[in-house]
């Protein structure tokens, strides 16, 4: 229950610069409108002041509807802190994980593996894939737990239909295809001399053979079909 429900005659006011939530969520700001909680919306150039003058905290801030400055005495200042990743890219690299442009955890996918890496192995949870609630940060975590039980689970795991390969009679050990490869799934086998596809790993992208110059990296396990029908797509233009 707000403040303002439990006594009428306390004014609540909330200063924000970018307000925004998701799913019903966003039915909260509905219910404390009409509650009486007053919103007012501040532009970077023009910040909330806060002064303290005989043991009295005012906020002073320009209102954007009544076009003119206001100033609110308080009885009670409470500052919102926002949330900032805090993950350094070294470690991140080390673990084979990436950063989206927020500089949070980049999800596989965000609706079908949002808790997993493009590195097979890897998974986030918490405030480390994303700012989130409490609640929001315990489903993570019993999410990530399931995915890597998943792996600790089985003796093996299989591959997937649609995966790269090397052909080592013509491969020239560039190691193009290593780099190119998004989700570290090569090697080089310094014993063997030759670049090893981890088969879990690979999720049969082509990045790799995109890159080979001599045509030894080559995906397989597409049907027919499916070559035909990618065919038809390019000449029907």
């Amino acid at each position: 229950m707000l403040p303002c429900e439990k006594n009428p005659e306390i004014a609540v006011y909330v200063l924000y610069r970018d307000m925004m939530s998701y799913g019903f969520s966003e039915t909260y700001y509905t219910q404390a409108r009409k509650a009486g909680v007053i919103f007012i919306q501040y532009e970077k150039e023009k910040k909330p002041v806060v002064t303290v003058s005989d043991g009295t905290v005012q906020v002073t801030t320009t209102d954007p509807i009544l076009g003119r400055e206001v100033q609110i005495e308080t009885d009670l200042l409470v500052l919102a802190t926002g949330v900032i990743p805090n993950l350094s890219k070294e470690l991140a690299v080390a673990f084979g994980a990436d950063t989206d442009g927020d500089g949070f955890f980049r999800e596989a996918e965000s609706k079908w593996r949002p808790v997993d890496c493009l590195k097979e192995g890897i998974f986030a949870c918490g405030l480390f894939h994303s700012p989130r609630s409490l609640t929001e940060s315990v489903a993570g975590a019993e999410a990530a737990a399931q995915r890597a039980l998943r792996i600790l689970f089985r003796k093996s795991l299989p591959a997937g239909k649609v995966v790269a390969k090397v052909r080592h009679s013509l491969c020239s050990l560039c190691e193009r295809c290593i780099s190119a490869c998004p989700y570290g799934a090569r090697i080089l086998d310094s014993e063997l001399e030759q670049v090893r596809v981890n088969p879990v790993m690979c999720q049969g992208c082509g990045s790799c053979a995109t890159v080979c110059p001599n045509g030894a990296s080559i995906v397989e396990g597409f049907q027919k079909q499916q070559l035909l029908d990618v065919i038809d797509a390019a000449v029907s233009f």
